[in-house]
């Protein structure tokens, strides 16, 4: 009895590891020739039968699963292998404007947030909000403090620089929002159009020191991660390839994920040909049905002879950069 009742432990034990649960349904994809049950997988985040029929943000999934693996990689070969590819390095400026004084707090980020709306075309436009500075002036200067001396309020600027981007950068596009003109302050989906390239430049974007700038000046090559199994260079040019689209397409309270992946070909050693993947259906796609139709925005019906807007209800929500 004690040596079943240990065996049970164990499976319990497995069933409720994360990555032992990913390692296996990965298995399943590679070697069965139909779709496999993720329901270990979704034991292992202790989901019950209710929680399957709940749409869970994506997003937060992944992040779930990127915590799992950093842990579980602890004090193995492996440690490590998480942060030296996702993890990208930032810092918040505070400048006075006399620049007598500059705070400077480093931050270290996994993903970047985009901003959606009319004013940002692309992920460009987006991505140049983030990095814009406000003044702090009037009756909001900023405190200086510094040892020894008086406090002091002065004029100053503040702002958001990148400093080092990582080898596979997730971009999250802010779908979901709370919606201000509802009496209960109910979240909303926004299907605001955002453009994004196939190839994204973010040298304007990353503004490490001196030393590392001098270091990566002389390559012009893609900081493209191991997607053929070789090692790849943290000091290359910030240019990446898009690698993967996540779709949502319905409403904040009802909605299905689906995604698209670009495949890489060992003998070009180049990502080509798209493939969507959706549940268990996976089929090759024209690279338009992957990108530009996954822009957001509005499309054209015409009623009662008036051509009307209806908004897209399908539209990338994760991208994923290599």
């Amino acid at each position: 009895p004690s040596a079943a009742a240990g065996a049970a432990d164990d499976d319990k034990a497995a069933a409720s590891s994360i990555p032992e649960a990913l390692q296996e349904l990965f298995y399943q994809l590679q070697e069965r020739k139909t779709a496999p049950e993720p329901r270990m997988l979704t034991d292992a985040f202790n989901w019950s039968e209710r929680d399957l029929l709940v749409q869970h943000d994506i997003q937060e999934l992944a992040t779930l699963l990127r915590d799992n693996l950093e842990g579980k990689m602890k004090d193995t070969q492996a440690e490590g292998t998480i942060s030296r590819l996702f993890e990208g390095y930032g810092e918040n400026v505070v400048e006075t404007l006399d620049r007598t004084y500059t705070s400077r707090r480093k931050d270290i980020f996994y993903d970047i947030h985009l901003p959606l709306g009319k004013k940002y075309t692309d992920v460009y436009d987006s991505l140049r909000s983030l990095i814009a500075k406000d003044k702090l002036v009037g009756d909001n200067k900023y405190k200086v403090e510094e040892d020894g001396k008086d406090a002091v309020m002065k004029d100053a600027e503040m702002g958001y620089r990148f400093t080092k981007f990582p080898p596979v950068i997730f971009f999250h596009l802010k779908r979901f929002e709370m919606d201000m003109m509802s009496p209960t302050l109910e979240m909303k989906k926004v299907n605001t159009a955002l453009e994004f390239p196939t190839q994204l430049d973010l040298r304007e974007f990353e503004q490490g020191t001196a030393e590392e700038q001098a270091a990566a000046g002389a390559s012009t090559a893609h900081r493209q991660c191991s997607v053929d199994g070789e090692s790849f260079s943290q000091n290359s040019q910030p240019i990446y390839d898009l690698h993967g689209v996540i779709v949502h397409r319905g409403t904040v309270r009802a909605g299905h994920y689906y995604c698209y992946i670009r495949k890489f070909n060992p003998e070009t050693k180049k990502l080509d040909d798209w493939y969507e993947y959706d549940d268990d259906t996976v089929r090759k796609v024209d690279e338009i049905d992957a990108v530009e139709n996954n822009f957001g925005g509005f499309r054209y019906h015409t009623v009662n002879g008036y051509s009307q807007p209806f908004p897209k209800t399908h539209n990338a929500y994760i991208l994923s950069y290599v």
